[in-house]
């Protein structure tokens, strides 16, 4: 039988890229990465994501990460906001940095993350540092259990957020936005973004370094190829608006920024570009480049920013229905009536929960004949990309199979038409 943290990186795979992350950072040269990744027991040596196999590709995507992680370390220092709240916080140094800095530290993750990483922080900080310290299970679709993370924090919070938004479809950005638009309302402060142009960085961390054109072609091919084999996403994809212009040459990959900000100020958020670029910038990872790799970095990040959102007093947004639900509300119920099996769901199945669901199908399908699944979703109040990848995997189980998802309620079909799963499962309204 599988263990929980398996469940969870199984519904939530892009849990394992917290992993990968750590790793480049100890590669590059940070000794609390490379002590983090000791405690956790991972051999960095036999530690490889098998989908990016040419070495100087790593050494590029090595580079891509610290360039972000200095940036936005920067960028939190500057805003002078005391109260932290890294989201998600993956197994980052970033809590050491921060307590460095004077500041209190909330991070929030998945149960896989924060059930290993707690162990190893507490090992490594000192008993002044675990006051100012604290990591907490969130799911950023859910208002509620942001608001629950940080309800001990008094004062305004910065929210850092790197890497998280280019693994959540259309539906869940737009929710994330909102959350984030109800918590900044609430508590004041920021939440800072890279993630808009994630394209861009790319772009530039491979421009600098790239012997031409092509090569720069193929380097990002490998990197969507990486990202593809640990996502169900499209990094290239959708980010709030369509690009303009698929085959674009500019470093937003033709991505248009002033749209993506006014969807931002219609969810009452201000937008602020705070760029990459400064003059003292310095990186470990200067020492793999050449004095013109380097200059030529740091001309190709002046063109890029992470983005500071502050709430905007002026516009208020009713999402009374979006998030009408209380935090982790989940049930499922089986029968199995001569292999016809009954699947209902109620409440919630996102990140926390859907590796709940997916236990109980295996175990479900361990002990009983399934000829056809009929899931009743007349009590399915939400449904997100980890409890959609758990229906795929039981439509995967069941090749030439039925599974209908009955009693589609019209939050839920919105959803399913959004990502696409109403044109891969047979679905039928309420």
């Amino acid at each position: 039988m599988a263990t929980e943290k398996e469940l969870y990186e199984r519904a939530n795979p892009v849990s394992k890229t917290a992993i990968t992350t750590l790793t480049q950072r100890a590669a590059a040269g940070y000794e609390k990465a490379a002590e983090i990744l000791k405690r956790l027991n991972v051999d960095m040596e036999n530690y490889k994501n098998s989908a990016v196999t040419d070495e100087r590709v790593r050494n590029v995507g090595m580079l891509i990460h610290e360039l972000r992680h200095v940036a936005m370390n920067r960028t939190i220092e500057e805003t002078g906001i005391d109260n932290i709240f890294d989201l998600p916080c993956g197994y980052s140094q970033r809590v050491f940095e921060m307590l460095e800095l004077g500041k209190t530290y909330v991070g929030g993750d998945l149960p896989a993350v924060i059930d290993s990483f707690v162990p190893v922080v507490n090992q490594m900080l000192t008993d002044e540092e675990k006051k100012r310290a604290a990591f907490k299970v969130t799911d950023v679709t859910s208002y509620e259990s942001l608001e629950k993370a940080v309800a001990h924090i008094d004062g305004p919070i910065c929210i850092p957020m790197e890497g998280l938004t280019v693994y959540l479809n259309k539906e869940e950005k737009t929710r994330l936005i909102s959350n984030m638009k109800r918590l900044l309302t609430k508590k004041g402060g920021c939440w800072l973004s890279a993630d808009v142009e994630t394209m861009a960085y790319y772009r530039a961390g491979i421009g600098a370094v790239a012997e031409s054109k092509e090569d720069g072609q193929q380097m990002i091919k490998a990197f969507l190829t990486a990202f593809s084999s640990q996502s169900d996403s499209d990094i290239l994809g959708s980010v709030l608006v369509e690009r303009k212009d698929k085959n674009a040459s500019g470093l937003n990959g033709g991505f248009d920024l002033d749209a993506i900000e006014k969807v931002y100020n219609a969810y009452g958020l201000k937008v602020e570009r705070i760029p990459y670029y400064r003059d003292d910038l310095g990186l470990k990872m200067f020492s793999r480049l050449t004095p013109e790799q380097i200059a030529k970095l740091k001309a190709l990040i002046r063109q890029v920013h992470i983005w500071k959102l502050t709430s905007d007093p002026d516009v208020s947004v009713d999402d009374s229905r979006q998030n009408s639900y209380g935090e982790g509300e989940f049930s499922s119920t089986f029968r199995n009536l001569s292999g016809r099996l009954q699947i209902r769901l109620s409440g919630r199945v996102d990140s926390l929960t859907a590796p709940a669901f997916l236990k109980a199908w295996e175990e479900e399908v361990s002990t009983d004949k399934v000829d056809s699944v009929v899931v009743d979703c007349a009590d399915l109040k939400y449904i997100s990309s980890a409890g959609l990848r758990v229906l795929l995997m039981i439509k995967k189980s069941l090749p030439g199979k039925e599974l209908i998802l009955h009693n589609v309620n019209e939050s839920v079909m919105d959803i399913l038409d959004t990502t696409g799963f109403s044109d891969i499962l047979t679905v039928v309204a309420e």
